[in-house]
């Protein structure tokens, strides 16, 4: 019972060293507030994820890709967009924090 609680452990803590990392690139298309003129409620989207794994160069890499996608889709967006693109880590959350 003993050398598997230490098997275990020995798992767990080395599986950090192999974990994916991820970047996704959010999109916000805000929307006015019916009746508050100036005032818009973030629309957020998930447009894209990518991962690396981990690593030294993982986290960089899928941070690289979403950055290239994220210039794409501002070349597509009209002149005068309110659209915010972001590029995040898969950690964070434009939303804000959940309820429970």
């Amino acid at each position: 019972m003993r050398a598997l609680v230490v098997a275990m452990g020995l798992s767990l803590s080395a599986a950090p060293a192999f974990a994916e990392c991820a970047w996704v690139l959010w999109r916000n298309d805000p929307r006015p507030v019916e009746g508050r003129p100036g005032y818009v409620w973030p629309q957020w989207q998930i447009v894209d994820a990518f991962t690396g794994m981990g690593g030294n160069i993982g986290p960089m890499m899928a941070q690289s890709k979403c950055e290239d996608r994220k210039k794409q889709e501002a070349l597509a967006l009209p002149a005068k967009s309110r659209t915010e693109l972001s590029c995040l880590p898969d950690t964070i959350d434009p939303r804000g924090p959940k309820g429970r």
